[in-house]
């Protein structure tokens, strides 16, 4: 049995070799995904896995460890996630283009950290920024928080201090242009201060 991390960003529009630099590793490998990145549906849990039912070996062995997989998922959830699946490639299409607009706006928010500052990768609903050198986040995001009105997590939080990570996920294109408004005027004011 082959193995997948559970937080792939494989979205329906992948197949399982978009995974792997080996190819032999693709086939008959089981199509995770997981509906928060396939269908723009953060906090609900949910995901599903397909495979070839001709594998009885690999059927057999999934057998084994779904009973982990359906015991978490609130009814909501299930119910979101069946109409996602449902609704399809058009749903999705639409959830993924907002979801792209709002990682540009984060971005631009980012700008006065400088350039390389920002982790970039595909697939995320969040962005990894490195602050300048001796800057402490959870001060910068408690900063961000109280005189900005705007709200990230301080990298620490995540076991990588000296960074913020920025969600862009589950907002409207509105509200992530005025987070990102405030996001971008309160950077510009801590580095300002920071230089005094």
């Amino acid at each position: 049995l082959k193995v997948s991390a559970t937080d792939c960003p494989l979205f329906p529009t992948h197949s399982p070799a978009d995974l792997f630099a080996d190819q032999s590793f693709a086939d008959p490998f089981p199509l995770p995904a997981e509906c928060r990145r396939c269908y723009g549906m953060m906090g609900w849990r949910m995901g599903y896995l397909a495979y070839d039912e001709s594998n009885s070996d690999l059927a057999e062995s999934l057998l084994k460890v779904q009973d982990t997989i359906p015991i978490c998922p609130t009814q909501i959830s299930q119910h979101m996630a069946l109409g996602a699946l449902r609704e399809g490639a058009p749903w999705i299409a639409e959830r993924v283009a907002s979801l792209e607009a709002n990682r540009r706006r984060a971005l631009g928010a980012l700008r006065p950290l400088g350039e390389g500052s920002v982790t970039r990768s595909d697939g995320a609903i969040y962005l990894w920024a490195k602050l300048p050198d001796g800057m402490d986040d959870a001060e910068v995001v408690e900063t961000l928080v109280k005189e900005h009105k705007v709200c990230i997590i301080p990298g620490s939080s995540c076991g990588s201090p000296g960074f913020v990570r920025v969600a862009f996920a589950n907002l409207t294109e509105e509200a992530c242009e005025e987070a990102c408004g405030r996001l971008e005027r309160g950077l510009k004011q801590i580095l300002q201060d920071a230089r005094k």
